[in-house]
C-alpha cells in the first residue's frame, strides 16, 4: 500500500488516502493461470518477444516453473522460465527437441520473500546471446548450457502463468507480454512503476498485460483471456 498525493494549485502536496492494489499467490501444488494459445503469444524461433512480471518467492528450493508455453511430450518445443532452487533458468526449445535448444542459467541467486521485477527479452537470432534477463533494472550474468535452436518453437499449448509441470510457490504480479525486445529505457519505466497503478499501454510492442489483481485476470489490452485454476478469493492478496 502506498499513499497517493495530489498537488494543489498552491503547490502543496495533500494526501488523498492509500492506494490499494492486489496480486496473485500460488501455492506450489496445483494452482496456475492458463492463457489460451493465440498468434499474439505463440512465438516462434525467429520472433522477437519480451515477458515482464513481478515475483516474490516463498521458497527457493526445488523446481518451480514461473511460466511455460510448451508441448508436454515429444520435442517439448516452446518457451519457459524455471526457478531451480534459487537460480533462474530460461529454456527455448524447437521442433528438434533437446538437440535444438537455447538453455541458460542465471548466476545470481534469488532470496526468499524478496521482490523481483523479472524481464526476459529474446531477439529472434537463435543463439544464447539472443536472451537478455533483467532483474530489478540490472542485466544479469548467466552461464550457457546450450546454444542454437532450429525452427518450430511455436505450439498450440496454452501459456501457463505460474507453470504447469511444477508450479510456482510465491506471488506473481503485473504479467506482461511484448512482441519485441524491450529497450533499456522501457525496462527502466516498468521497474520504476513498481507494482502499483501500473500503465504499460504506452510501451511499444505491448501484447497483453494481466494485472493479476483478480481471479481470471483481465488482459488490459483485450487481446487474450485467462482462467485461474484451483484458486479462490484467498489467492488474491492485498499489497
Amino acid at each position: 500500500m502506498i499513499l497517493k498525493e495530489l498537488t494543489s494549485i498552491t503547490g502543496v502536496n495533500m494526501s488523498i488516502g492509500p492506494v490499494v492494489d492486489y496480486e496473485t499467490k500460488f501455492d506450489g501444488v496445483n494452482e496456475n493461470i492458463t492463457v489460451p494459445s493465440t498468434p499474439s503469444i505463440n512465438f516462434d524461433t525467429t520472433d522477437t518477444f519480451s515477458i515482464s512480471f513481478w515475483y516474490r518467492p516463498y521458497s527457493v528450493t526445488g523446481t518451480r516453473y514461473l511460466f511455460e508455453k510448451r508441448v508436454t511430450s515429444g520435442a517439448f518445443n516452446g518457451y519457459m522460465m524455471i526457478l531451480l532452487n534459487n537460480l533462474l533458468r530460461i529454456i527455448l526449445r524447437s521442433g528438434g527437441g533437446a538437440a535444438e535448444a537455447i538453455y541458460i542459467n542465471l548466476t545470481t541467486p534469488l532470496v526468499i520473500y524478496n521482490e523481483y521485477n523479472i524481464i526476459v527479452s529474446y531477439d529472434g537470432l537463435a543463439t544464447a546471446t539472443s536472451l537478455v534477463v533483467t532483474i530489478n533494472g540490472v542485466d544479469q550474468a548467466y552461464t550457457v548450457v546450450q546454444s542454437g535452436i532450429g525452427a518450430g518453437m511455436a505450439n498450440t499449448q496454452p501459456l501457463y502463468i505460474g507453470g504447469n509441470t511444477s508450479t510456482a510457490l510465491g506471488r506473481i504480479d503485473e504479467f506482461a507480454i511484448f512482441n519485441q525486445v524491450l529497450s533499456p529505457t522501457n525496462k527502466a519505466i516498468i521497474y520504476a512503476q513498481t507494482k502499483y497503478n501500473t500503465d504499460y499501454l504506452s510501451i511499444p510492442g505491448i501484447v497483453s498485460h494481466f494485472k493479476m489483481d483478480t481471479l481470471n485476470p483481465l488482459d488490459e489490452l483485450g487481446n487474450n483471456t485467462s482462467t485461474s485454476n484451483n484458486m479462490d478469493g484467498t489467492n488474491i492478496i492485498q499489497i
